[in-house]
C-alpha cells in the first residue's frame, strides 16, 4: 500500500488490486467476490456483478459510471448508508457536482482518476462529520473495466469502524 497524500485528517492510499494490507480487513468479503469475478484478468468488469454479489454491502457502496479523455465519472448508484455519510443522495451526481460541494476534493479525484488509469485500489481513512458527530469512515475504490484497458466503472465501499458507529 503506497501513500498518496494527506489533507484535512484524511490519509489517501493506493495499491495493487492483489496486494493484501491489513487495512482492508473491512472489506475482506467485497474483496473476496471482486478478486473471484477477475477469473485471469487484472480486473473483473461491471458486466460480471449481479445484486446478489453485493449481498451485506447494498446499502454501502456506490457504483460510478467512468469515462477517459477527459476523466469523469458520475454516480450511477448509492445505498443508504454511504448517502448518509455523504450527507446527501449521490445518485446522479457527477464529477463536477462532487467537486463543487467539496465532497470530493482534489486530492481525492486525482487519485480517483489514477486508480481508474492504472486500475488501482484506492483507500482513503479519516475522521467525516454525519449528523453533527465525528465519525471515522474508510472508503474503499474497486476498479471494473469493460474494455480490458482503463476503468469503465468502479465501485466504492464504505465501512464505520465499530468504535465509530453512529
Amino acid at each position: 500500500m503506497t501513500l498518496w497524500a494527506e489533507k484535512d485528517g484524511f490519509s489517501y492510499h493506493y495499491f495493487d488490486p492483489f496486494e493484501d494490507a491489513p487495512e482492508l480487513q473491512p472489506f475482506e468479503q467485497l474483496i473476496s467476490v471482486w478478486r473471484e469475478k477477475c477469473q485471469g484478468r487484472r480486473v473483473p468488469a461491471w458486466s460480471d456483478f449481479d445484486f446478489s454479489d453485493f449481498l451485506g454491502w447494498h446499502s454501502r457502496i456506490a457504483i460510478y459510471d467512468v469515462s477517459h479523455d477527459p476523466f469523469d465519472y458520475m454516480v450511477r448508484l448509492s445505498g443508504e448508508q454511504y448517502n448518509q455519510i455523504a450527507g446527501r443522495n449521490m445518485k446522479g451526481m457527477t464529477r463536477r457536482g462532487l467537486l463543487d460541494i467539496t465532497i470530493e476534493d482534489e486530492v481525492s479525484d486525482k487519485l480517483y482518476e489514477r486508480a481508474s488509469r492504472e486500475l488501482l485500489f484506492a483507500f482513503t481513512k479519516g475522521t467525516n462529520i454525519v449528523d453533527r458527530q465525528h465519525i471515522n469512515v474508510e472508503y474503499l475504490l474497486l476498479p471494473l473495466s469493460d474494455t480490458e484497458g482503463l476503468g469503465t466503472h468502479s465501485i466504492e465501499a464504505v465501512t464505520v469502524p465499530v468504535e465509530s458507529k453512529f
